[in-house]
């Protein structure tokens, strides 16, 4: 007998809406900050192994939406002893983004590479390293 009563009495509180939850959360929430600024290489795509003095390709695309004017810059890493290089130097990007091309010569280059992209404004930075391997032999 009361374990029908308490059955019962657990029915009725559930079919009044004890355990329905509020429609409206009313819970404060910080936004996540998107993504402002980013670029990224687009090629080459591949490992490659090229003969010094041949041009290498290397395009990139970028998105600056700071509203900070911007500049783009390509660096060579040298995957044997991490020297950089530096190919283009904070050349302005126009507008809210755009993509680019840049030809290496590679004269006076020897061994493997990654490339590194980046785009610089007054208060920040993004960057993108090759997943692809230059070689010059």
């Amino acid at each position: 007998m009361r374990m029908g009563s308490l059955i019962a009495s657990g029915l009725l509180w559930l079919l009044l809406g004890a355990t329905c939850l509020p429609i409206i959360d009313e819970s404060q929430h910080t936004p996540v900050p998107g993504t402002s600024l980013a670029i990224a290489i687009v090629s080459p795509t591949q490992a490659l192994t090229v003969a010094p003095g041949k041009l290498v390709k290397i395009g990139w695309t970028a998105a600056n939406l700071t509203g900070e004017p911007a500049t783009v810059s390509i660096l060579l890493e040298s995957r044997t002893d991490l020297s950089r290089t530096t190919l283009l130097a904070d050349s302005p990007l126009d507008g809210t983004g755009g993509s680019g091309v840049f030809l290496w010569d590679t004269i006076g280059s020897s061994g493997p590479y990654s490339i590194i992209v980046t785009i610089q404004t007054a208060d920040s930075s993004a960057q993108d390293t090759s997943a692809a391997l230059v070689t010059v032999s």
